[in-house]
Formats: C-alpha cells, sequence, structure tokens
C-alpha cells in the first residue's frame, strides 16, 4: 500500500532549505537493513548464516522515481524484521558482477530495466522474484521463499523451566520472546502453535509472586495474536485480538487505528488516534495518512511536513519526509489505505511451471479456458497486477481494461464450443463499454505511462470479432470512444507510442515518440473494425501504415521505437527486431501494404532467434536479453507470430506451427495459466496463450 501512496502524493513545494533537509531525512529510508557491500559479501554472509541473499534491483533510465523498495516495503516494520532475521539484503545496480548475470544463469543484459525482487541461493541461482514493491505482496512473497527454500526458523537456545517465583517469571518471559521472535521471522504457523501452548502452560489460579506477571503476559500473548492477525491479513481478527487490553492504553488505540485504516474505516481509525495523549511519530504519520484519505489535503500535508521537520530520526519522519520529496508526486487528491485483498496477493507470487509439449496443445487450450472463467470477476473483469495499487472505489486502469479484451478475444475464440466461454466474452465486452462511458466523463490523466493505445485496440479487435456494435448501442459508442482516442493520441507521423515522460510535470506535454508493435496492433484493430465506423477509421488505418513502413531499416527490420523531435532510432538489431517482426509485416499485409514474402522473411527471422526470447519468459525484469529482448512482449510475440503463421499457405504451416507450439507450451504454469512477465500477469499471459494456439490451429 505505501508504494502506491508515495506514487500518488500531491505535489508540495518547498524552500531551498527545508527541501535538502527533507531529502536528507527522505534519505535514511531503507537504512534499518544490514545491506552487503556486492555479491561476494552478500553470498559470504548467506552461507555462514544459513540465508538466502535478497537482491533489490531497480533500474528505470529515463525516469524520475526514487528507490522505490527503501522508500516502500524496506521501511515496513514487518518486511524488516523478516529481512533481518532470514535474508542478507543487497542492492544490485546494473553492471555490477553476480552469478546470475550471466545469460546462461538468469541473465541480465546491459539494457535491463524495471525493478524486481529477487531470493537468489548463495551459489547465485535465482529462486524466486517478484515485481511488485506492496508490503503486503513482498511479505507473502519473501515468507513463502523462505519457508520453500530454507525450511522453519529455528530460534537461538531454547528457554528452561528452572524453579519458582522470579526464575519462573524469567522462563515465562524467555518463551514469549521467542514465540515473538518466530512470528518476525516470518514463521507464522509455528510461532501460533508455541503461543496457544505457552497460553495453556498458564496457572489457572495464579501464585501472588505471578499473579501480576502471568496478567502482564496474558497481555502480551493478546498482542501476539494481533501481530498474527496483522501479518496474515486479517483486520477483523487483529480488532478481537486488541480487545484484551485496557481500552485506553496508547498501543491498543493506535494498533486499532490501523487494523480500521486497513478494513476503510477512516473516520473510525482517527477517533482512535484523536484519543492518544501523547502521539508517537509512528502516530502522527498514520494520522497524516488517514488525513489525506479522508479528503484533508492540507491538514495531511501539515502533519507531514512538521513530522519530517521535527522528529529527524523516526521512521515516520523519514517516511513523512519521503512522501514530500518524492519526484513521482501527481496532484491526485484522493488517498488509499486498505491493502489489496487476498484474491489479488497471488498477482505478486510466483506460480509453479508445469511446461507442456507440442501434442498437447488442446489440453493446454482447454485448461486455459477453464483458468479464465473460473478467474472472471462478476462485473466482467480478471484481476490483473495493476490492481494491487488500486483503491476499492478507483475505475480500473487501462492495463487492466486491456487484460479484460484479451480475455475476451480468447474466450470468444473457444465460443464455438463452449457456452460458457460466449457468455464470458460478452460479459467482457459489456464491462469495456460500461469503463469506456465511465472514463467519457471523468476524462483521467495518464502520466509516465499512457496505455490506452494499448487498450482502445484491444477493445476494437473484440468488438469487431463478436459483431456487437451492429447490435449493442454500448459497445458502438466504446468503438467511437476508442476511435476517437487513437486519433487524439496518434503521432505527426500516423503512430503511436504509450511513452509519455519520465516525469509527473512532463506527462502534460509528452515525448513525439512512435513505437512499432504497439502502431501495429493499433493498425490490425483498425483493419478489423473497418466495418464498425466507416469515414474515420480510413485516415487512421493509412496514417498507421505510413507510420509503421517508416520504422523499417534498409534490411527491413522494424525499429522499436522513433524520436521524431530528435530523429533518433532505438532498437533494429536481427536479435531485437526479430520477436515484434512477424506482427508488424501482418499488420502491413492486413492493410493492403505487405505481401507473403516479406512474412515469410520475418517469420524465418523470428524462429531464428526465438531461443533468446524464450530464455526470458517468466522474468520479472524487462529487456534483459543481451539485445535488450524482453519478458514483456514474450507472449504478445508468439500470438502476433501465430497469427502470421496462419496468414501463411496451409501447405507452409507446420513446420512454424510445431516449433512455435512448443514455445507457447512453455511458458505453462501448474494451475493452467501461462505467463511471460509476472508484471503483465497471468490473466493477460493466459489469454495470449490461447489466442496464439487457437490462430495455430486453424484449418
Amino acid at each position: 500500500m505505501l508504494l502506491a501512496l508515495l506514487l500518488l502524493a500531491a505535489c508540495v513545494n518547498q524552500a531551498p532549505d527545508e527541501d535538502a533537509l527533507l531529502r536528507a531525512r527522505a534519505a535514511r529510508c531503507g537504512s534499518e537493513l544490514s545491506w552487503a557491500a556486492d555479491w561476494n559479501a552478500a553470498a559470504t554472509r548467506a552461507r555462514d548464516e544459513r540465508k538466502l541473499v535478497l537482491v533489490s534491483f531497480q533500474n528505470y533510465p529515463g525516469f524520475e522515481l526514487g528507490e522505490l523498495a527503501s522508500i516502500g516495503p524496506f521501511m515496513d516494520p514487518d518486511v524488516v524484521a523478516l529481512v533481518e532475521a532470514r535474508l542478507v539484503p543487497l542492492r544490485l545496480e546494473l553492471g555490477m558482477p553476480a552469478p546470475f548475470t550471466a545469460p546462461e544463469v538468469y541473465g541480465m543484459g546491459p539494457k535491463t530495466f524495471g525493478v524486481a525482487l529477487m531470493l537468489a541461493s548463495p551459489e547465485g541461482q535465482v529462486l524466486e522474484e517478484t515485481f511488485s514493491l506492496e508490503s503486503t505482496v513482498v511479505y507473502a512473497f519473501l515468507r513463502e521463499g523462505v519457508r520453500a527454500h530454507l525450511g522453519p526458523y529455528h530460534p537461538g537456545r531454547a528457554p528452561r523451566a528452572s524453579g519458582t517465583g522470579s526464575a519462573e517469571r524469567t522462563f515465562m518471559e524467555a518463551v514469549r520472546d521467542e514465540i515473538a521472535e518466530r512470528i518476525r521471522a516470518g514463521d507464522l504457523d509455528e510461532g501460533e502453535r508455541a503461543l496457544e501452548a505457552w497460553l495453556r502452560s498458564f496457572p489457572r489460579q495464579a501464585p501472588p509472586e505471578l499473579s501480576v506477571a502471568v496478567a502482564n503476559m496474558r497481555a502480551d500473548a493478546a498482542r501476539l495474536r494481533a501481530d498474527l492477525a496483522r501479518l496474515r491479513g486479517d483486520p477483523r481478527a487483529g480488532l478481537a485480538a486488541l480487545g484484551a487490553l485496557p481500552d485506553d492504553e496508547p498501543e491498543r488505540l493506535e494498533r486499532e487505528a490501523g487494523f480500521l485504516a486497513s478494513l476503510g474505516a477512516y473516520d473510525e481509525a482517527a477517533a482512535r488516534l484523536a484519543r492518544l495523549p501523547a502521539p508517537s511519530a509512528s502516530a502522527r504519520f498514520q494520522r497524516a495518512l488517514l488525513a489525506l484519505a479522508r479528503g484533508e489535503r492540507e491538514a495531511g500535508l501539515a502533519e507531514l511536513r512538521t513530522l519530517a521537520l521535527e522528529e529527524p530520526e523516526t521512521r515516520g519522519s523519514w517516511l513523512a519526509a519521503a512522501l514530500l520529496v518524492n519526484p513521482a508526486l501527481t496532484t491526485r487528491d484522493s488517498w488509499n489505505l486498505v491493502p489489496p485483498a487476498r484474491e489479488l496477493l497471488a498477482e505478486g507470487l510466483s506460480v509453479p511451471p508445469a511446461p507442456l509439449t507440442p501434442g498437447d496443445e488442446a489440453r493446454a487450450a482447454a485448461e486455459a479456458v477453464a483458468w479464465l472463467l473460473a478467474r472472471q470477476r462478476t462485473d466482467g473483469s480478471w484481476p490483473t497486477p495493476s490492481d494491487l495499487s488500486r483503491g476499492p472505489a478507483d475505475e480500473p486502469s487501462p492495463l487492466a481494461l486491456g487484460t479484460t479484451a484479451l480475455c475476451g478475444l480468447a474466450l470468444h475464440g473457444a465460443a464455438a464450443t463452449s457456452e460458457a466461454a460466449a457468455g464470458a466474452a460478452r460479459s467482457a465486452l459489456a464491462h469495456l463499454a460500461a469503463a469506456s462511458e465511465r472514463r467519457r466523463r471523468a476524462r483521467p490523466l495518464e502520466v509516465l505511462m499512457d496505455y490506452t493505445v494499448w487498450s482502445h485496440p484491444c477493445a476494437l479487435l473484440l468488438a469487431a470479432r463478436t459483431g456487437s456494435a451492429s447490435t449493442s448501442e454500448p459497445v458502438r459508442a466504446l468503438v467511437q470512444d476508442s476511435l476517437a482516442e487513437l486519433a487524439k493520441k496518434q503521432q505527426e507521423d500516423g503512430g503511436w507510442s504509450y511513452y509519455l515522460s519520465g516525469t509527473v510535470a512532463g506527462s502534460a506535454t509528452p515525448y513525439r515518440i512512435s513505437m512499432s508493435f504497439t502502431t501495429a496492433l493499433a493498425l490490425r484493430a483498425l483493419v478489423a473494425a473497418s466495418t464498425l465506423a466507416p469515414g474515420l477509421e480510413p485516415r487512421l488505418a493509412a496514417g498507421a501504415a505510413d507510420a509503421l513502413e517508416g520504422l523499417r531499416n534498409d534490411d527491413g527490420a522494424f525499429v522499436y521505437l522513433a524520436e521524431h523531435t530528435s530523429g533518433a532510432r532505438t532498437g533494429g538489431t536481427p536479435g531485437d527486431a526479430a520477436g515484434r517482426g512477424p506482427g508488424c509485416a501482418l499488420a502491413l499485409l492486413e492493410a493492403g501494404r505487405g505481401g507473403l514474402a516479406d512474412l515469410r522473411e520475418r517469420l524465418e527471422l523470428f524462429l531464428e532467434h526465438l531461443p533468446a526470447l524464450e530464455r526470458e519468459q517468466g522474468k520479472a525484469l524487462m529487456h534483459c536479453g543481451p539485445e535488450a529482448q524482453g519478458s514483456h512482449y514474450v507472449l504478445f510475440d508468439y500470438w502476433q507470430a501465430a497469427e502470421a503463421v496462419a496468414a501463411l499457405p496451409a501447405v507452409e504451416r507446420a513446420p512454424l506451427r510445431t516449433r512455435l507450439t512448443g514455445a507457447i507450451l512453455a511458458a505453462r504454469n501448474a494451475d493452467g495459466s501461462f505467463v511471460d512477465n509476472p508484471m503483465i500477469g497471468r490473466a493477460a499471459g493466459t489469454a495470449m496463450a490461447l489466442l496464439a494456439l487457437q490462430a495455430l490451429a486453424r484449418e
């Protein structure tokens, strides 16, 4: 939750001296961890202490974001405690030596991009990874990782009973401390068992010399139960546990406020904090966040500023300073303090792979359909990683809308044999139409990245393939909205780009860029939707085709992007361009600008460089390949390549079909889903894999 708040805070102008002071205090974020200096130091400590290495990597060149993990999960006391108990933290920068940077181990090329937390063995094998910096997700990721790869936590010397009176009291306190140590280390199940056993050991009627100690320890047990509830994401159980403490105890009031805030009961939470006679720095920080969440913007910002400047050596003041100086601030007024729902935690966690081989594609497709049907929400959408930073009242992000369109497309492809799939596709389209109407009224501001240029083409493809625009007024409005938005955001050469700017302020005057693969998808959607909205589409499609032709090198390869102001072009080497080539060539073919010979050549290059693309599948980081190949395009490229294969004469498809099918099935998970980059999500990955399998199965 904290990371989302950091990225949604309001801009505040500071005096120069005050700004420098705030930045110095914000820099203390993350300093509570015992960071290793380099890989060798981290690996040595991990071996000696029987721990794993927690690698924190961030590389966002061109974006002013700050060090996100340090101001996010590494300021969460539960994450800090677990890391200190079981892991050796290492900040890895691009170019630093580590065994897993080698292509044959994991691979982190010179263009590696993104953010990831990775659990690595002392030998340098990446065991688990996540893209998410949401504290609740990070805690679950770390806890599951250490449990799987390290096993149960073993505290130091076990306490022993040795008499009565003060000795017995000391023993009981030692047992309590061991239980607390287990819980801090993330061994919640064993901690809970030990806690219940400890409570059963309390005498029914304590002797006078122990009565006060037993009463205090019963209160400690209530606190430990509240800790367990918090760490398991059960605020109601936490409130129930705290009920054993005195009503006016400051710790109870502050902790109850935290539980109530996580339930969205902001007024009740604020009322608890108002009863504190002398609020701690953490309580004041919580009070500031609650003010912002309740729409009391100025009061919340004033509280943050005062806290940051008055108490420089507390976690609360460091966080307050980080909020005030973080460069990724926006003008959003509403803040969300409710952590992600339990169903969403899985979006930030890995699923065991279970690849299949050619010959199993029918089974894989059937299980993918079943997976998508089982996870569709009642409103027609699917859970996505972008929902992790979304408040309960927030509109779905463009990434989420694009995912819904992809899932609807894939299920429509299965509609001939499944009425359930047909109904799910209709529900997805209805969700998109309703969301489009709301966005038309609200006109939300996109910052840094504008993924509507991806979601709109996906929505157009779904509307075109279902034919619903001919019978449904909401769908017709969706089509018109999508076309109007694409027209508005089309670049001067006719292309599109989702990259706006590296700063929030710069998003209002975005960079003038066209991306080949983004433009190709839009062009394919415009051609498919040509019968839905005649008049507007031909101009858009002609411009897109012109742009796509202009994004080719002399050797026919499509560059990654072109900057219109400087004329600079990025990408276009054979390995870099191989993945996007078939989809771009197919778009030109469908627009009447290309031919089968070009399509064959792009597919030949695609297959030649397919092994390098396959090695990127599943990574949380992007552009890790030696020629900047990225995990976030793997299944998209497979889908577009499969559509390109389907466009060839039937006699030419067999060898291409077999090789591409093998690559698709290698991205399958044990639950029947598919993933290329976990930040894109399993719903989108499964939909694109299913679309690819459907294309390859066409007669």
